[in-house]
Parts: structure tokens; C-alpha cells; sequence
């Protein structure tokens, strides 16, 4: 399992508008958030049509344009974010709520990964969005400036 580079590229995107959220500062643009977290433009402009089409954020063109959260980054998750951009986390297939697989009422390593995916939804859920921008302003000091 591997959390792909879009999926995380989605949380860093949330993470840096909670940021300006955080510190009511302008709306950053696709290309701030691009350059500021390392993320290819061409993929930056595609995670942000994902998460607006999910209603997560909101962009507007122009001289005073950007994009901004339409959400409270206090009642967002990160596992939320993945699920957005339809990249949630899982194990193995039979971990999932409705598993198709044919031994899962003898596989005896069933429980486990049903364990292991609870703990990591775990992690992922309890996890805010605000809680990282906290921690990114903490780590900065608190700087409005890209």
C-alpha cells in the first residue's frame, strides 16, 4: 500500500489553505500552492478541480482571485481529503467493509488486516486539516509570505 502522489498533493493543497485560513491571509493561487509545497503545476491544477468538484474549496480568476476552503478546515480529515480526490487508503481488499473475497469466512489472516486498516483509518480520520496547518505554522513561525 502506498498513498499515491496526487492523494498527498491533495493534502498539501487543504493544508496550505488552512494555513491562510489560520491567518486570514489572501487567497493563494494554484501556482503559489504549487511552487510552495513542490508540486507539479499541471497536477496542482488537476487535485484542485478535484477537490472543488467535491465542494472542499472554491476558485475564483483573476487579479483577486485564488482559491479558498469552503469548509472549516477543524471538521475536515485527511482520510476526507483522500476519499475526495478517490484515493482512500486500503490494505488489502478484504479489509473493506463489503469484501468480495471468496475465503474471507476462512482466512485467518482476515482479522488482521481488518486491525491494521481500523488503525489506520484510525490516524487518518482523527487527523484535521487544521491540525497540519498548525503544525506548518508552528514549524514557520507563523509567516503570512510565501
Amino acid at each position: 500500500m502506498c498513498i499515491s502522489n496526487e492523494a498527498e498533493y491533495a493534502v498539501r493543497i487543504m493544508q496550505g489553505l488552512a494555513y491562510r485560513w489560520l491567518l486570514l491571509g489572501p487567497s493563494p493561487t494554484t501556482r503559489t500552492l504549487a511552487a510552495r509545497y513542490g508540486i507539479p503545476p499541471r497536477v496542482a491544477s488537476r487535485v484542485v478541480a478535484l477537490l472543488r468538484d467535491e465542494r472542499l474549496i472554491s476558485t475564483a480568476r483573476g487579479a483577486y482571485g485564488g482559491i479558498a476552503l469552503e469548509c472549516d478546515p477543524r471538521e475536515v480529515s485527511v482520510g476526507d481529503v483522500l476519499e475526495a480526490v478517490r484515493r482512500p487508503v486500503r490494505l488489502r481488499p478484504c479489509s473493506w467493509p463489503a469484501s468480495q473475497c471468496p475465503k474471507s469466512d476462512s482466512c485467518d489472516l482476515r482479522e488482521l488486516w481488518i486491525d491494521a486498516q481500523e488503525a489506520v483509518d484510525g490516524v487518518l480520520y482523527l487527523t484535521r486539516i487544521s491540525d497540519l496547518a498548525e503544525t506548518e505554522a508552528a514549524e514557520t513561525k507563523w509567516s503570512v509570505y510565501w
